[in-house]
């Protein structure tokens, strides 16, 4: 029992890395969100640990694809950066999830 519930949590965590730009997007389609906010809604919704210095650096390319826009909140009490997606961003988002979506499917067939 405990070798399954290592080997389902490798694999959730095989996944989360690999698809963590999308998990990213996922987040950031529901509401705006700073860095930090997606490193703990991260750990929260999917079991999995990612540092500022993974976060980051994914921010600024998906950012630089066009997938993300940043403004800087400076009302709160620290200046915060907060990344909101884009059409670019949504649409990739939607192509992503109806890629995977066929993926299972296919893994489900017989």
């Amino acid at each position: 029992m405990l070798q399954t519930i290592n080997y389902q949590k490798e694999i959730q965590t095989k996944l989360a890395k690999n698809l963590l730009d999308m998990l990213i997007l996922q987040m950031l389609n529901r509401k705006p969100m700073h860095g930090y906010q997606i490193i703990t809604e991260t750990r929260k919704d999917y079991g999995v640990y990612f540092g500022p210095s993974k976060i980051y650096p994914l921010l600024a390319t998906l950012e630089k694809k066009g997938y993300l826009n940043s403004t800087w909140n400076m009302t709160a009490d620290k200046p915060r950066k907060i990344f909101s997606i884009t059409t670019v961003g949504k649409n990739t988002l939607k192509f992503t999830e109806d890629s995977l979506n066929n993926i299972c499917k296919t893994l489900k067939s017989p």
